[in-house]
């Protein structure tokens, strides 16, 4: 009888690999995009990107104010003649399939090796944040390219020093800073610090650390004209009056004294949780399994360099949480996507002493690590529309609801897709996490239509916003979770 052969690693090729995981993810990315609707910061994109398409430039800019990302959508929708919403779509697919062979591209050259190709693949695949973001509407497509390829010409520069990879470098972080102001913080420390740890001469070092401190003196600065219109004074005064808040009414009397420390400890929690969730526990195990597998491994560029990029990008949350008191991961997935090279010769070292022992440690972590990165790839996707009820209403308001007519919303999804402008944000957040009464809200009579999504908890409200509108809903949208989209007309 004859045994079926399979074809070995080696019998396929790095072009085969390379094809058949860009295949596979845009094929996700456009199975995402076909299925999901446009999340909220995507709504206000695609508008700024109509108004530039129009050649309306100052709405545009008036209407969000960093505005390189809705000028590169509607200026490729003008000249394609394709609605903003489509060619955003289209180019953070294509963004993201270059940013996934950027990564493959440094893993290869970091070893190559078709194991350490593999590994970054699934890596890559099994990151749940950068599934949870493929079919989002965001500026981060190309911010997490074009800081992949800064890092490629920095992986390069180690390898093979040249001034172009240099220039490289400085040019594709700058371009990711036109996406995300963090950027310009790698442009300028990144380079201070191999400066620092790479030359010998006493002089450039402490002149390095001192333009370190300068710039990071200057980040304050920059923080401040971001976030508080360039007052110091407002910028921090967020952390002061929270710092207040725990010593007079959580801690008073006793240890009134260690607001502070009970302040700067809770920042530092959300860091140290945050970093966690969005670096991914695969591939941080597979980060540090490679860094303590050899002194060799632990010095090489891919582990040096991520090294240096996790640092700063430490310092940049840091800042953020300390500031703002909020933790997203997208402050931090592109850590996770440069942790993804050297982590991949994690994976192939650990896949390694696997093959040649029969250690019991390696094995629970190759299988660890595969779960999780199992869990990433099915939890980072979608399989339907959650939220198709809001679809159902907004063609139902499309079809039935003139045009010209005053409509008020606390669903911007809902507005969009019926083709209504006006939508009431603080209405959002107050009738999703306000307390109070929903039909005290507003004054509903003052408009047309008012079309409203209430959760299971709020449905008990009906009769008495029944009463404030002077009507029953004329239709209702029943969703997931016991939730509704209720829609009256007033006159």
């Amino acid at each position: 009888m004859k045994v079926a052969s399979y074809p070995s690693l080696k019998s396929i090729s790095v072009r085969q690999i390379v094809a058949t995981g860009c295949v596979l993810f845009v094929a996700l990315s456009v199975w995402q995009n076909y299925l999901l609707q446009v999340n909220n910061d995507g709504i206000l994109y695609v508008k700024a990107a109509r108004l530039f398409a129009e050649g309306k430039f100052a709405e545009a800019k008036a209407l969000y104010k960093w505005n390189f990302y809705p000028l590169l959508v509607g200026e490729v929708s003008r000249i394609a003649g394709s609605d903003p919403l489509v060619t955003s779509r289209i180019l953070n697919i294509c963004a993201s399939a270059l940013t996934l062979l950027v990564i493959l591209r440094s893993a290869w050259m970091s070893e190559p090796s078709r194991r350490v190709l593999l590994c970054a693949m699934l890596l890559t695949f099994g990151n749940v944040w950068l599934n949870d973001l493929r079919a989002v509407v965001v500026r981060e497509h190309f911010y997490f390219l074009m800081m992949m390829l800064g890092f490629y010409c920095l992986l390069r520069d180690l390898q093979s020093p040249s001034w172009a990879y240099k220039v490289g470098f400085l040019l594709a972080t700058t371009l990711a800073g036109l996406f995300r102001i963090e950027a310009f913080a790698f442009v300028v420390l990144v380079p201070l610090l191999r400066i620092l740890f790479e030359t010998s001469s006493r002089l450039l070092r402490m002149l390095s650390a001192s333009a370190i401190l300068a710039a990071l003196a200057a980040s304050v600065l920059v923080v401040a004209f971001w976030f508080s219109e360039s007052d110091l004074a407002g910028l921090f005064s967020r952390p002061a009056s929270r710092i207040e808040v725990l010593r007079e009414q959580v801690l008073w009397p006793h240890l009134k004294n260690r607001a502070h420390l009970a302040y700067n400890s809770m920042v530092g929690g959300i860091v140290v949780f945050g970093l966690i969730n969005a670096l991914g526990l695969a591939t941080l195990a597979l980060f540090g399994f490679g860094a303590t597998s050899s002194s060799v491994v632990r010095r090489s560029p891919p582990f040096y360099l991520a090294t240096l990029f996790l640092a700063i990008g430490i310092l940049i949350v840091v800042v953020q949480v300390y500031f703002a008191m909020v933790f997203d991961y997208r402050y931090a997935l592109i850590l996770s996507l440069i942790l993804t090279v050297p982590a991949a010769i994690g994976g192939d070292r650990l896949i390694a002493q696997i093959s040649n022992s029969q250690a019991v440690v390696p094995k629970a972590l190759a299988t660890f690590a595969a779960l999780v990165l199992l869990y990433g790839l099915i939890s980072g996707l979608k399989v339907r529309d959650s939220r198709a009820s809001q679809l159902e209403a907004a063609r139902w308001i499309a079809l039935n609801i003139p045009k010209e007519a005053s409509i008020i919303s606390n669903n911007s999804q809902v507005l969009f897709y019926a083709g209504f402008g006006l939508y009431d944000e603080d209405l959002h957040f107050s009738s999703v996490y306000g307390s109070g009464a929903v039909a005290r809200l507003r004054d509903w009579k003052r408009f047309d239509v008012v079309a409203l999504e209430l959760n299971h908890g709020q449905l008990a409200q009906i009769p008495e916003l029944n009463a404030s509108i002077g009507s029953s809903p004329v239709i209702t949208f029943f969703g997931r979770h016991d939730s509704a989209i209720v829609i009256y007309k007033t006159r």
